[in-house]
């Protein structure tokens, strides 16, 4: 009987180890990351002013490198040719006239609405860092 006792224990200790080290291995496991998203935008620039959309003399290697490794939209238009209300419509997903952003001039409404949802605060919300630079 004392032999079954301390066989029970040795067991019971074992199996606890056992399950504790895989519940503590569980939950350190990495879980899948997330792909970076990194969107360039540019004011009067050609689709084919860099070296990977074949332009022979301007030499890019980064921006080749990461269009290389990620998505290039060579087939993409915008709703107006001004820079702010056409940046606008790229965060919100809305047309100038539903943004209200609809010119350049500081004097208009030349910024987004605090109201409107963008989707850099989509991504956010999603667990991404966000940044707006330049």
């Amino acid at each position: 009987m004392k032999r079954f006792k301390k066989t029970n224990r040795t067991l019971f200790a074992i199996v606890s180890l056992t399950l504790f080290t895989s519940i503590a291995i569980a939950s350190n496991a990495q879980s899948p990351q997330k792909p970076n998203i990194i969107f360039i935008l540019v004011d009067d620039m050609r689709w084919d002013q860099l070296g990977i959309t074949g332009h022979p003399f301007v030499q890019t290697p980064n921006i080749d490198r990461i269009g290389k490794e990620g998505v290039i939209f060579d087939n993409a238009f915008v709703c107006t040719p001004l820079c702010s209300p056409s940046r606008a419509s790229f965060l919100t997903g809305q047309y100038p006239h539903t943004h209200r952003v609809i010119n350049n001039d500081r004097n208009g409404l030349g910024f987004i609405s605090h109201k409107l949802v963008t989707f850099p605060m989509m991504l956010r919300k999603a667990g991404y860092e966000t940044a707006f630079i330049g």
